[in-house]
């Protein structure tokens, strides 16, 4: 039920005539679908994504401390972001700078010298 709230145009500013506004359930069910299996450690422990969904930014936790590449795809296909890294001693990288995307699902695409990674994420309102 919180992923339907979520998706409604009113969800930040519920109100007694309207309540929550009109779902998205589209947008619920890409919810639900990325925030079961991403926002986490994967499996291996390879890769940690955080927030999701993210607002106007996310951060990426990677093994190693390789130059990775870093691209970020829409529904579509294309490319909506990319940046390439020197992983530090934290193994962490932040993405600014992502608020004006449209909301939906978005893929992160992963690459360096010690492996290749992908991971779902959702774009809140």
């Amino acid at each position: 039920m919180d992923a339907v709230r979520r998706s409604a145009s009113q969800w930040a500013a519920p109100d007694h005539r309207s309540g929550y506004g009109i779902p998205d359930f589209m947008w619920a069910h890409n919810w639900l679908l990325v925030t079961a299996s991403v926002g986490t450690a994967s499996p291996d422990g390879s890769l940690a994504v955080f927030p999701v969904p993210f607002q106007d930014h996310f951060n990426l936790q990677l093994p190693g401390s390789d130059n990775m590449q870093i691209i970020m795809h829409d529904a579509l296909g294309r490319v909506v972001w990319r940046t390439s890294s020197q992983m530090g001693h934290d193994r962490k990288i932040t993405a600014h700078g992502l608020g004006d995307l449209p909301t939906g699902a978005y893929v992160i695409r992963v690459s360096g010298g010690s492996g290749h990674w992908s991971r779902m994420v959702m774009k809140a309102p």
